[in-house]
């Protein structure tokens, strides 16, 4: 090559790249790989499409992690790529196969730190395959000579919640199958949130079992649906808790007095909005909550519904006179303040109690929701353990008692 000529060593050096395509694999038990390419790196994807994995409103940008108190953020692009197969081998990862479709994470902030702070949290769930907590595969930098990008590679979902309740705004309630499968989910959810607040630190060294966990920001948008291979039942898939870009790990003396910092308006606890208040993983209850009440209104009453009956129906000028959907409402009395539920909120749940599609199943799960999770002291709210105990007791009678399941509920409390 010494009697190369310049423009020959550059030909050379373009057209070897197309034969660097990365070997994306995932270790078997631990951990995951991190790869350093670089910007004339060939990237093994057969296709690419700029859409939101979430499927939401066709937004291709969604928040991610703040880096440090302050700071204003960042935001991340999901685009859908389809990775050549002879250049991944991930291994079963608890999800089906995708078709080698795969969502592609890029982070927009420049800083090393943001982006450890964000894998930090799904390192820790990365191999629970028992777990519907969406599993991180593998990440990787592109570097030019004056900056570097950041992405994380997970598996693909077509649809989030919200995006399927909008694809499908009416439900069949004639057979068990749908009470059956949103009973499965809901367990499988709580199971999931009960790892990130609980299970990750008993197996830990003493040192390490300090680290608590809350998600932060759950809402329908934020858990995708994946396909389920379940044979002799009808399923709509299996529903994954994802978008862990609010979460944070604690110690276990400051666990619960984290400031509030953003996250969904709508699904906000009351201790966001209350001086002093603090959030901790009990604000989490309250989200599920809110996110359970819209999952039997779209059961119930539909699409629309959950888009705009209800949301229209709780929607109030706030403290600041801002119209606000949120689940409660500050009240002020001289100097002093407190939160209650909305009252349109509890006769929502009242009007659904009173729909001859609540079976004793759903009757239930409606106050359990309002009895134990939309409770505005979070204290008294239950706890993630607890809630899956029931969810899991009334998942199995559903499944097994078709009259629980599906027979109209016509005790005093349904029309209390």
């Amino acid at each position: 090559m010494d009697r190369w000529s310049v423009k020959k060593r550059r030909k050379f050096w373009r057209t070897s790249n197309k034969y660097n395509a990365p070997f994306f694999i995932r270790p078997k038990s631990k951990g995951i790989y991190h790869y350093v390419l670089f910007h004339s790196t060939t990237l093994p994807f057969m296709r690419e499409d700029s859409v939101s994995q979430q499927g939401e409103d066709d937004s291709r940008k969604s928040k991610t992690s703040p880096g440090t108190e302050g700071d204003e953020g960042g935001f991340s692009m999901v685009r859908r790529v389809k990775i050549h197969p002879s250049h991944h081998q991930f291994g079963n990862y608890g999800i089906p196969s995708q078709d080698n479709f795969f969502a592609i994470k890029s982070l927009s902030t420049k800083r090393e730190r943001d982006f450890e702070d964000e894998v930090s949290v799904l390192l820790r769930f990365a191999h629970c395959a028992d777990k519907q907590l969406v599993k991180l595969l593998a990440t990787f930098e592109v570097r030019t000579e004056r900056d570097v990008t950041y992405h994380l590679i997970f598996p693909w979902a077509d649809w989030s919640v919200r995006s399927l309740w909008k694809q499908c705004p009416s439900v069949d309630r004639r057979s068990p199958s749908r009470l059956q499968w949103i009973g499965r989910q809901s367990a499988a959810v709580v199971k999931s949130l009960t790892f990130i607040h609980e299970e990750y630190a008993s197996g830990l060294s003493l040192n390490d079992r300090e680290k608590w966990g809350r998600h932060g920001d759950i809402k329908a948008g934020n858990f995708l649906v994946y396909k389920e291979n379940r044979a002799g039942a009808v399923t709509m898939g299996l529903i994954f808790m994802a978008d862990f870009g609010l979460s944070r790990f604690h110690r276990q003396e400051s666990r619960s007095m984290v400031h509030p910092r953003a996250a969904s308006p709508s699904y906000r606890p009351p201790e966001f909005d209350m001086p002093g208040g603090t959030l901790s993983r009990k604000s989490d209850i309250w989200s599920l909550g809110a996110f359970f009440l819209e999952f039997i209104t779209w059961y119930l009453k539909g699409w629309d519904a959950v888009e705009t009956d209800f949301p229209e129906y709780r929607e109030e000028e706030d403290h600041q006179r801002i119209l606000s959907d949120t689940f409660f409402r500050i009240e002020h009395s001289g100097r002093s303040q407190r939160a209650i539920v909305k009252p349109r909120v509890t006769e929502w749940i009242l009007i659904l109690h009173l729909h001859p599609d609540c079976t004793h199943f759903v009757h239930d799960l409606l106050d359990l929701i309002k009895d134990k999770m939309l409770h505005v002291s979070k204290d008294s709210r239950i706890g993630a353990r607890d809630l899956y105990e029931k969810l899991e007791s009334m998942n199995h009678r559903c499944n097994s008692d078709p009259n629980y399941c599906m027979q109209q509920c016509t005790c005093s409390r349904a029309g209390a």
